[in-house]
């Protein structure tokens, strides 16, 4: 193998073995954003389908790649079919989808008194909800916390 096969082998080991290092922080996980279908959650230890839980970069083909959509089956716990059976929540720090979604994400936040744990986990970061902000969603991680809105109103890209 020549220097540029052993490179590509090395980046790709080292991209593989990044994405196997546990996750202590929501921007460790979500900097860069996998694409469908996404990481695999787990609700209280069982793991969950994409249907219930997803959270995915936004398409490529709109330029909304660095942000990540929040797929809730709703009610919490329900499969989503369509859009009307879930909730989405959008991490977009770089303004790709919308500056609104990017002025309502909080990268510092502060659980709310009423914010319970869903029961849903991705490595180390824990989903929470809270009654009295309906609507954000709540990532915690051992590294911070984030506050991600709820999309509403929210289109496809052309």
């Amino acid at each position: 193998m020549g220097t540029a096969g052993c490179l590509l082998l090395a980046g790709a080991l080292w991209v593989a073995s990044m994405a196997l290092l546990p996750k202590t922080s929501v921007p460790a996980a979500f900097d860069n954003p996998p694409q469908w279908p996404g990481y695999t959650w787990s609700r209280n230890g069982h793991e969950a389908s994409h249907e219930e839980i997803a959270s995915t970069a936004g398409p490529a083909h709109c330029q909304w790649q660095t942000a990540t959509f929040l797929n809730l089956g709703w009610p919490l716990g329900s499969r989503s079919v369509n859009a009307p059976d879930a909730k989405r929540f959008i991490r977009d720090p770089n303004g790709v989808v919308s500056s609104t979604y990017q002025r309502q994400w909080l990268k510092q936040a502060t659980l709310p008194k009423d914010a319970y744990a869903t029961g849903y986990r991705f490595d180390s970061i824990e989903l929470y909800l809270s009654n009295s902000d309906p609507d954000g969603a709540y990532l915690v991680a051992p590294k911070g916390t984030e506050r991600w809105p709820l999309a509403i109103g929210f289109g496809a890209c052309a």
